[in-house]
């Protein structure tokens, strides 16, 4: 009766804890760093990647996101981010905790159920919640069982944001290109505004 009691409660924390890391993984994971955005190499909207966004006008294409293009790097995927930038976080982490049971696709199934974003994309996001999973879980099992913030008083992101922009970020952002912040769009996560990029071209 007590090994059962013990069992069941990991698995609690492991549930919640993998719910808080891909929410912060996949919503924020856009890591690569957390520093000035804007002015260097942007994704146009023709798919390709330029060094600046005159390089881009010169070819006649607008600006879809800062950084190099990826796999999210399109209307759909960035139009979804804008769409649910509110609540990207909240949607993802009532599906990523199933990724417990090992199979990435009952994820992907309840992800797709409630957003939408394109196979390739996914995958990305996918990846980036094994990722934090792997690297992050108890950060992010503490942060979700006390009800810790994603970002400190000081500004500074929780431990939980922050093993995963050290360990996941980067390869999110190889991935999928696109995320809010790169994509111009401020989330439930807050970040200096100097972090998120003023130079994409919607109208």
């Amino acid at each position: 009766m007590v090994r059962c009691s013990a069992a069941t409660a990991a698995a609690v924390v492991v549930a919640l804890g993998v719910a808080a890391a891909a929410a912060a993984a996949v919503v924020v994971g856009e890591g690569d760093g957390e520093g000035e955005l804007g002015g260097g190499v942007v994704c146009g909207w023709d798919w390709r990647t330029y060094g600046s966004t005159e390089e881009a006008h010169e070819a006649g294409t607008r600006v879809l996101h800062c950084g190099s293009c990826g796999a999210c790097s399109n209307e759909h995927d960035v139009g979804l981010y804008r769409t649910f930038s509110e609540n990207l976080t909240d949607i993802t982490r009532s599906c990523a905790w199933r990724i417990i049971f090992g199979d990435p696709q009952v994820v992907i199934d309840c992800h797709n159920a409630k957003v939408g974003l394109t196979s390739a994309c996914m995958q990305c996001w996918i990846e980036n919640i094994q990722c934090t999973y792997q690297h992050c879980l108890y950060l992010c099992a503490k942060q979700r069982l006390l009800g810790q913030p994603y970002v400190n008083e000081d500004g500074t992101l929780s431990e939980c944001l922050q093993c995963d922009e050290d360990y996941c970020g980067g390869a999110f952002l190889r991935c999928g290109g696109a995320n809010r912040r790169h994509a111009c769009i401020q989330s439930n996560i807050a970040r200096p505004d100097v972090q998120v990029c003023k130079s994409c071209e919607w109208d």
